[in-house]
C-alpha cells in the first residue's frame, strides 16, 4: 500500500503535432479545459497533467472513462474505492500523485526574489524559522511551507486558501496539523518533499505515511 510520484516534463508538447496528437487522445473534459488556456504554455502544462494521469491509470489497469470531475471537491473513478490520484502542474512539468490512498500533490517553480506579504499566509512560529534562515536560503523555504498547504488543500478538496492560517506546518517533522477542525487537529497529516528537481519545490500531503521515498518514474515522452 503506497502512494507514488510522477513527473512528466512538457517540452515534448510544444511541438504542434506532437500537442495536436496528444490532444486528441486525452478525455473530453480535459480537452475543453486545455483549449480554454490563453497561452501555449499553460496549454501544455494543462495537456501534459491530462496525458501522465491516463498513462498511470493504464498501467494501474483503469479506464480514463471512469475519471469524473465534479464541481467541486477531487476528481475521481467512478466505482473506485481503493485508488487515489491528485494532479498539479508548474513552469515545465506536471506532477500526478496516486496509489491507495488519499494525496494531494503541489509543485511550485521556485521564483526568485518573491515578494509576498508573508504574515497573510505563514503563523509566527514558520515566520521564525524564515528569519532564523540565511537569506538565500528563505525564499526557498516560502514556497516549501506554501507547497505544504497547497498539498493539503487539494487533499481535502478546499482549496490552498482555505488552509492559510488553518494550519500549521512543521517541516522539519514532516507534519501538517489543522488548527480548524477539531477532528483533524488530533490527525496526523503527513508531508512528503521531494528534491528531485532544482528550482522546483514539490509536497505530497496524505493522511497515511506510505510514501514512496523516491520519484516512481519521470517520464519525457509517452
Amino acid at each position: 500500500m503506497s502512494i507514488s510520484l510522477y513527473l512528466l516534463h512538457t517540452q515534448y508538447l510544444k511541438n504542434q503535432e506532437m500537442f495536436e496528437a496528444r490532444l486528441k487522445k486525452v478525455n473530453e473534459i480535459r480537452r475543453r479545459k486545455v483549449l480554454a488556456l490563453k497561452s501555449k504554455e499553460e496549454q501544455c502544462r494543462s495537456l501534459a497533467a491530462g496525458v501522465l494521469l491516463e498513462h498511470i491509470l493504464a498501467l494501474e489497469g483503469y479506464s480514463a472513462d471512469l475519471l469524473r470531475f465534479p464541481p467541486q471537491g477531487r476528481p475521481f473513478l467512478e466505482g473506485v474505492e481503493d485508488f487515489w490520484f491528485n494532479l498539479s502542474h508548474s513552469g515545465e512539468y506536471a506532477a500526478c500523485v496516486a496509489g491507495n490512498h488519499p494525496a494531494g500533490v503541489d509543485i511550485q517553480i521556485i521564483e526568485k526574489n518573491k515578494t509576498v506579504p508573508l504574515g497573510r499566509f505563514l503563523r509566527p512560529e514558520e515566520m521564525a524559522v524564515m528569519e532564523g534562515a540565511k537569506e538565500e536560503e528563505r525564499n526557498k523555504l516560502f514556497f516549501r511551507f506554501w507547497t505544504a498547504r497547497e498539498s493539503y488543500g487539494k487533499l481535502t478538496g478546499r482549496g490552498v486558501f482555505r488552509e492559510m492560517n488553518s494550519c500549521r506546518v512543521d517541516l522539519e517533522a514532516g507534519i501538517l496539523t489543522d488548527l480548524c477542525n477539531e477532528k483533524r487537529s488530533e490527525q496526523k497529516i503527513y508531508l512528503k518533499e521531494y528534491g528531485c528537481l532544482t528550482g522546483y519545490s514539490i509536497t505530497v500531503c496524505s493522511y497515511e505515511n506510505a510514501f514512496v521515498p523516491l520519484v516512481r518514474k519521470i517520464f519525457y515522452r509517452l
